[in-house]
């Protein structure tokens, strides 16, 4: 009778170890997948604010170095048609004011606008979306011979 109540015994401690084992494993894994899963979240959200500004930025650029008669968000620069040439980041009011939106995917341009040196500050708002994920791009520039300030703002559509 001892050795059966001993094997219970031994029988017994046998599987509540294995079932603490079990259960530390368990616990183990439910930590590395919410590790896993915090780190796809933060990830997504930072190739979000990446395409967010490369966007902006790249447009902004587009905007004070290229000319595009279709569409001046794209390029508002003079043509010297001498120099058979575009005078990047100099600008006319005229190309600025004939902007039109843009929208490419979820990305669109909300708003241009420009200071000049003792003007008012002048602003074309090209989409009204209420989304907050929005990036500002500053460039300095030359409009009809004065120094100013161009700012482009890109905005996502948040879904």
């Amino acid at each position: 009778m001892t050795t059966t109540q001993t094997s219970k015994t031994k029988g017994a401690i046998f599987s509540l170890d294995a079932l603490i084992s079990f259960v530390i494993m368990l616990l183990f894994i439910l930590i590395f997948v919410n590790q896993i899963s915090q780190s796809y979240s933060q990830k997504e959200i930072e190739i979000k604010d990446q395409f967010l500004e490369e966007k902006t930025l790249v447009l902004a650029d587009s905007l004070v170095k290229n000319f595009n008669p279709e569409n001046t968000t794209l390029g508002s620069a003079i043509v010297d048609h001498e120099k058979k040439r575009i005078k990047s980041n100099e600008l006319t009011t005229a190309n600025l004011k004939n902007a039109k939106a843009f929208q490419t995917g979820n990305f669109f341009v909300k708003q241009i606008s420009w200071k000049k040196t003792n003007t008012f500050q002048e602003k074309i708002i090209l989409n009204n979306s209420n989304t907050k994920n929005c990036l500002s791009a500053k460039r300095f520039v030359i409009i009809d011979g004065e120094k100013a300030i161009i700012e482009l703002i890109g905005c996502i559509n948040e879904e």
